[in-house]
């Protein structure tokens, strides 16, 4: 048993323990770290309860599944994000691609408005297109290293998705307030000639790269074909 839920709370009548992201500190396939919290939550202290965090639950033993009840969060909406935001002094240029990548966790727009890190995601976003668009070979081989290279590829890879999910919606006809990254529809709006159907298609491909990467594949070669590849469709 955990050492901090070996005994009953004192100062008040219920005690919670929180697992931030248990899917990936107990999940499935490492059985040894799971049979010890399964060993915990089936012998609780009383008014002590346990609270699991998990993007993918599936992740997580059977057996502890089977002992807890899945409570679903819903997203906070934008409004609710950028309020957050400014209570914490957020920029003001911040917050529109913060949110917009925060896919309804404050703790993530927080954290993606620290430094301009939402901003600088936007601006590759922006930047990847344009040299799509003038079909660059260096400017591509050069980009595709940068994303290599990136500190959150995996972030990175999710601002292409979102960015050409955007343009594909403003080239479908649909108004500011149903993009992503709204604060920026001028600009995106400026791209979306390139019709809603390409757009969707460069998305789908930016989102079937992370299997590519599982499968072993070069970072950067398989980063270079995909830019390429946009280049000359």
């Amino acid at each position: 048993m955990l050492p901090y839920a070996e005994f009953a709370p004192f100062e008040a009548k219920h005690a919670f323990v929180i697992f931030p992201e248990a899917d990936v500190s107990f999940p499935e396939h490492h059985p040894e770290a799971a049979n010890a919290l399964l060993k915990t939550l089936e012998e609780p202290k009383r008014g002590v309860h346990f609270v699991l965090l998990a993007a993918r639950p599936d992740r997580l033993l059977p057996t502890i599944r089977s002992r807890t009840q899945r409570v679903r969060f819903d997203r906070l909406p934008p409004d609710e994000l950028e309020a957050i935001l400014r209570e914490a002094n957020t920029a003001e240029s911040a917050i529109g691609p913060s949110v917009a990548l925060a896919d309804g966790r404050a703790d993530r727009a927080l954290a993606l408005a620290d430094d301009g890190r939402a901003e600088k995601l936007l601006d590759l976003a922006l930047r990847v297109d344009e040299a799509v668009a003038a079909r660059r070979t260096g400017a591509l081989l050069d980009l595709a290293d940068e994303l290599a290279k990136h500190d959150d590829l995996e972030l990175a890879l999710e601002s292409m998705v979102l960015f050409y999910r955007d343009v594909a919606a403003a080239a479908a006809g649909l108004p500011d307030e149903a993009l992503r990254f709204r604060h920026a529809a001028a600009a995106i709006s400026g791209r979306a000639s390139q019709g809603a159907r390409k757009a969707s298609e460069r998305a789908a491909l930016w989102l079937s790269l992370p299997e590519a990467f599982e499968s072993n594949a070069n970072k950067a070669i398989a980063l270079d074909a995909l830019l390429h590849r946009l280049a000359s469709c």
